[in-house]
């Protein structure tokens, strides 16, 4: 095999890896994913309470505790699925695919995964699938195509004809 062929398959690690990733968290149950988001919100909401003109009640929070913590939770969703796209974007750029077609494909298959791992999760003790989180994760998908060809387009900038496509 050569190493141009062999560089072209390294380029599906990345998306192999948030692949097992996305499954791997949608496989923890309710509790445990739960207790990972409230530390996270915790240590968030422990920030804000930290700064001075900012005059927190202990009811205020609790209520900026739980939206705190839907936040983390749906942006989790978001963030995953963003990297999903862009590493996904990423491979398929390697292959000279147009534009059209790659965000057609990535869109697609980020759909076709979210959808599933909503389904996974219908099996998983205490968590449920949600066409919500699909549409946050799609939703991801697009911003981590769109950060791609951002970071695409200003690299084209300083290395012109570095990384076009043929």
């Amino acid at each position: 095999m050569s190493i141009k062929r062999l560089a072209k398959l390294w380029v599906w690690i990345p998306v192999l890896f948030l692949l097992v990733l996305i499954f791997n968290f949608s496989g923890t149950d309710g509790v445990q994913s739960n207790t990972l988001s409230v530390s996270l919100t915790d240590r968030l909401v422990n920030v804000f309470v930290a700064v001075p003109f900012l005059d927190f009640n202990s009811g205020q929070e609790q209520i900026s505790l739980n939206i705190l913590n839907l936040l983390v939770r749906k942006l989790g969703h978001f963030t995953e699925y963003a990297a999903l796209a862009f590493a996904l974007a990423f491979a398929l750029y390697r292959y000279h695919m147009n534009k059209g077609r790659l965000i057609l494909i990535s869109m697609a298959f980020g759909f076709f995964y979210a959808c599933t791992d909503e389904i996974h999760q219908l099996f998983v003790p205490l968590r449920s699938g949600r066409f919500t989180d699909v549409l946050i994760d799609s939703l991801g998908m697009f911003f981590g195509i769109l950060f791609f060809y951002s970071i695409i387009n200003i690299y084209q900038r300083i290395k012109p004809g570095k990384w076009e496509t043929k």
